[in-house]
């Protein structure tokens, strides 16, 4: 995608094609590089707003906010996912409601209620589902199955994340299955399943990669480094340690950094 779009540059007779500024944007996003995403989004937003264009301004909107989020500016981002949904909605457009409820939950997942978070969550999965959008649907209910393990219902997380993780594979959809691999993760770490935990790595590993979501293997690296420390694997700890080092310079994120700074040490 990222191939294509600069061939999209090269052909594009008009260097401010705003198709083109919303395609970089997403493409962004989805490689985790997200001091691209914000600007390319930031961009679109300002000028689609300005032609009237509504819903590549609110599809701009969402893409800015869901940047800054992980870039640790997460009450910004709640505010400004909390107003575009809400947008969303009254014009109508179900997807991108559901796009920006899905975000907004996964922001307040780390600084919010698990109530308030699932507030978010649940009609993010209706939505989804009424759009047809099987990648957030999924997504959706993976983050609702780590509400659910916060709130002490593990058994319960595990198998959805498990049921989620079938759908994933069924759609071919490889950058949410190895999302979904990630969450399942941590739930089986969470009920304390090493052997389970150490099944799922290299196939949790190898969707990451595939899939160039950054962010979330970057934080799955940083993770298992800790693991293999504790269990004296210093070798292993050293090489996860290595390969995210190398991604944190793409991704811009203080906590990411913060995190990985504290495994190495």
């Amino acid at each position: 995608a990222n191939t294509a779009l600069g061939r999209l540059r090269q052909l594009a007779p008009d260097a401010g094609d705003l198709r083109i500024d919303l395609l970089e944007a997403e493409v962004a996003l989805q490689l985790c590089e997200f001091q691209r995403a914000a600007a390319a989004a930031s961009r679109v937003r300002d000028a689609a707003t300005k032609a009237q264009a509504v819903a590549p301004a609110q599809r701009a909107a969402r893409i800015h906010a869901e940047a800054i989020g992980r870039l640790d500016r997460r009450p910004e981002a709640r505010r400004e996912l909390t107003s575009i949904a809400a947008r969303d909605q009254a014009l109508g457009l179900t997807g991108e409601a559901a796009a920006a409820r899905l975000a907004l939950g996964i922001v307040l997942l780390r600084i919010a209620s698990s109530e308030e978070t699932r507030r978010a969550l649940e009609p993010a999965l209706a939505g989804s589902i009424q759009a047809g959008d099987k990648r957030s649907e999924i997504g959706a209910r993976t983050v609702l199955a780590i509400v659910d393990a916060k709130e002490g219902k593990v058994p319960e997380a595990i198998r959805a994340a498990d049921a989620a993780l079938a759908d994933a594979q069924k759609i071919g959809d490889r950058w949410i299955e190895g999302f979904v691999l990630s969450q399942r993760m941590a739930l089986y770490n969470w009920a304390d399943g090493d052997t389970a935990t150490r099944a799922t790595i290299e196939p949790t590993l190898a969707a990451l990669r595939d899939s160039g979501n950054r962010n979330v293997l970057m934080a799955t690296l940083t993770n298992l480094a800790l693991v293999a420390t504790e269990a004296l694997e210093l070798d292993k700890a050293e090489a996860y340690i290595v390969e995210a080092e190398a991604l944190s310079q793409r991704i811009g994120s203080q906590l990411g950094s913060g995190n990985l700074d504290r495994a190495r040490g």
